[in-house]
C-alpha cells in the first residue's frame, strides 16, 4: 500500500505543470547599506509595480511606491515614517467627511480653554 502512495506521488510530481509563464521579471533592483545606518533601495517589475525608499534603519525612512490598478488606474504613494508615525500622501485615498461646524468649534473652545487637569505637575 506504501508503494501504491509513493507511486501515485511521484507520478502527480512528474505531471504537474510547473510552469514559469506567469512570472514577472525585474527589471531594476537597486540596495545599499551603510555602516552608519543609512540605506536606500529601489525596484520596478516588468508589470509596472515600483517602490523606492531610503533612511536611516529604526529612526527615518522616506519613499514612495506605485503599481497599476485591476481598473488601469496608476496608484502611487509618497510616504515619511519618522517619530510621528507613518504618514502617507496620494490623490489615492480616501478622505473623511469634513468636521462639522459645532463640533469644530467645541474643539477650538477646548484648545482655548484648557481644564484644571492641564497642568498634572501642579495639585
Amino acid at each position: 500500500m506504501k508503494y501504491l502512495i509513493a507511486l501515485c506521488v511521484c507520478i502527480s510530481v512528474v505531471v504537474a505543470d510547473i510552469s514559469l509563464k506567469n512570472q514577472v521579471p525585474i527589471e531594476d533592483w537597486n540596495m545599499e547599506v551603510n555602516p552608519d545606518g543609512t540605506y536606500s533601495y529601489s525596484y520596478a517589475t516588468g508589470n509596472n509595480i515600483r517602490a523606492d525608499e531610503a533612511g536611516t534603519g529604526g529612526e527615518f525612512a522616506e519613499g514612495s511606491f506605485s503599481w497599476t490598478s485591476p481598473e488601469g488606474d496608476q496608484i502611487s504613494v509618497r510616504y515619511v515614517a519618522d517619530e510621528n508615525g507613518y504618514r502617507p500622501e496620494s490623490d489615492s485615498l480616501p478622505v473623511g467627511p469634513p468636521i462639522p461646524p459645532l463640533i469644530q468649534r467645541a474643539l477650538d473652545y477646548i484648545a482655548a480653554n484648557p481644564g484644571p487637569d492641564s497642568n498634572p505637575g501642579r495639585r
